[in-house]
């Protein structure tokens, strides 16, 4: 979900296990920069800090699919 509000992906690198609910809190209105605003947030609220870095990542592209058919 934080993919999302950030506009870019998000790694969770914290080492805490599970999952968690939380709210942030941020001024209602078009903020300067809603990643810079959700990343306050976090870090004021609960002490996460978004960081940008690089990270290599397994993708895998279908360039084309046909569909086969199967004896019922």
């Amino acid at each position: 979900m934080l993919d999302q509000l950030a506009g870019h992906p998000v790694i969770d690198k914290t080492g805490l296990a599970g999952q968690y609910d939380f709210n942030v809190e941020f001024e209602s209105g078009e903020p300067p920069c809603a990643s810079c605003a959700i990343s306050n947030g976090l870090e004021q609220d609960y002490g996460l800090k978004l960081v940008k870095s690089t990270v290599t990542l397994d993708v895998v592209v279908v360039d084309h699919a046909e569909k086969i058919p199967t004896d019922n």
